[in-house]
């Protein structure tokens, strides 16, 4: 399992000279004493706890360490479970460090007194604090923003010699990767087409899913001072109505077209969002429907994930009662990652090719699905579609499990394999499902465990289950 961070993290600082953690030795000593770590976080509630474990352990084991932790707006408190009905109390960046006093946070972090500044999406890219020795990361990282944050560490320092960084989910040969695509030189190979924004949003509108009108109504409640959170989401429900109306008609009825169709106006919508968030620091396109459009479609391209042909009208998955009991601390590797000679590849723009590319790539996923489960059940005499759809099916049973969500989030991907529990609840799975493809189900339902565990891991179950947990 991957450990706790914020008691990795206290542990890395710990005075102790026999500590076990080998880090401990590297960073503590590092500018006379000075050295500043910071902490990065997959999520706005995951920043909070990491916040709160710190301070507490630090206050338990008296250690004189302090830690500052970074979000934006507001996030219900992780800690609280709401009663039926009700919403939690949120916190904000200013009620988790009282100690600001109303000081600019990252001033605040360069005094003596602050040792460690945990963070979720915030001060990864240009933030410079020369202080910076060790990063903590549990949280996956790829290309540019695993450059832009890892380099946190590299502003000199007198004295400053040595970064460390301990990562608890990353593989360090896609890190290695990402730095070589931006070392000494990044050339970009396609030029980007800024029409892609304005044919994209043109393409979205003509699918009848949302109206102009809904999109005006969301921004003025978007942007209306002292509105509700509820206030914007009033105006996209209609929207999430007709997709949904449309999507389970087009199941019950066999309509792949409409179904098809409607998969690319959700791909569409997030494409849209990243290709306006880009073009939109570069060109003016004299118009705010664009940007307008870019806020309803971000919200919208959310409540439209969980429409799946497994389950045609998605309810929303609380897992606030799950408690994770306790940790283990494992050192799995230590790399030295160095850049050497190779060549980088080039850097892609932005065009609609590019994107028709994506939707390519997501039907290229389910051919190599296909062979995957092939490889296991390749001697059933069944149709390829049916072998898919049994296998989806028992994936589909596993992954609304709450508990094994709160597993696989937690734990790297080895260790999730080897999680004990994870056999019962396949099981129990495995005689759940429904038997539209009765010879796959019975199969499964007689392969040996080992067999099973290894398909069902290799088609994807962590992912899925990661992915169903955030």
């Amino acid at each position: 399992m991957v450990p706790n961070d914020a008691t990795a993290t206290a542990a890395t600082w710990h005075p102790n000279p026999r500590s076990a953690d080998p880090s401990e030795a590297n960073i503590q000593p590092e500018l006379g004493g000075r050295a500043k770590a910071m902490v990065v976080t997959d999520s706005r509630a995951a920043a909070v706890k990491y916040a709160r474990s710190f301070r507490r352990i630090c206050t338990e084991e008296k250690l004189d360490l302090h830690a500052l932790v970074a979000f934006s707006g507001d996030v219900p408190d992780p800690e609280i479970t709401a009663l039926p009905g009700t919403r939690p109390p949120t916190v904000t960046e200013t009620s988790e460090n009282p100690q600001l006093k109303g000081r600019d946070l990252a001033k605040v972090f360069a005094g003596p007194d602050e040792h460690v500044l945990i963070v979720a999406n915030k001060y990864q890219t240009g933030f410079d604090q020369p202080l910076l020795v060790g990063m903590y990361v549990d949280k996956q990282l790829s290309g540019i923003a695993a450059v832009q944050t890892l380099s946190r560490l590299n502003r000199m320092a007198p004295g400053k010699s040595d970064t460390y960084v301990l990562d608890f989910v990353n593989d360090p040969e896609q890190i290695l990767a990402a730095f070589r695509e931006y070392y000494e030189d990044a050339e970009i190979t396609t030029e980007s087409d800024p029409d892609l924004v304005m044919d994209m949003h043109a393409k979205l509108e003509q699918a009848g899913i949302h109206t102009p009108q809904e999109v005006d109504l969301f921004w003025e409640a978007w942007t209306r001072k002292g509105a509700k959170h509820t206030d914007p989401e009033r105006h996209i429900k209609p929207a999430e109505d007709r997709f949904g109306d449309r999507w389970r008609r087009a199941l019950l009825t066999g309509d792949r077209a409409e179904r098809d169709a409607l998969i690319d106006y959700r791909s569409t919508l997030t494409q849209y969002i990243k290709a306006y968030a880009f073009f939109s620091q570069l060109v003016d396109y004299g118009n705010p429907r664009y940007e307008k459009f870019s806020a309803f479609a971000d919200l919208l391209a959310r409540r439209l994930r969980g429409f799946t042909d497994e389950d045609p009208t998605p309810d929303e998955v609380d897992v606030s009662d799950i408690v994770l009991t306790h940790y283990r601390l494992q050192k799995i590797r230590e790399d030295d990652l160095k850049l050497g000679e190779i060549e980088p590849k080039g850097l892609t723009g932005m065009t609609e090719a590019g994107m028709a590319a994506a939707r390519e790539r997501k039907r290229e996923r389910k051919t190599e699905i296909i062979d995957k489960v092939n490889r296991y059940l390749g001697g059933l005499d069944v149709p390829d579609d049916y072998k898919l759809s049994g296998v989806e099916s028992l994936l589909a049973e596993v992954v609304t499990d709450h508990t094994m969500q709160a597993i696989a989030h937690s734990n790297s991907r080895i260790d999730f394999a080897a999680a004990p529990g994870m056999k019962t609840v396949v099981e129990n799975a495995v005689w759940s499902v429904e038997e539209s493809s009765g010879a796959v189900i019975k199969h499964l339902r007689d392969m040996p465990w080992e067999d099973l565990r290894a398909m069902l891991m290799d088609v994807g179950l962590y992912e899925r289950l990661q992915e169903a947990a955030s």
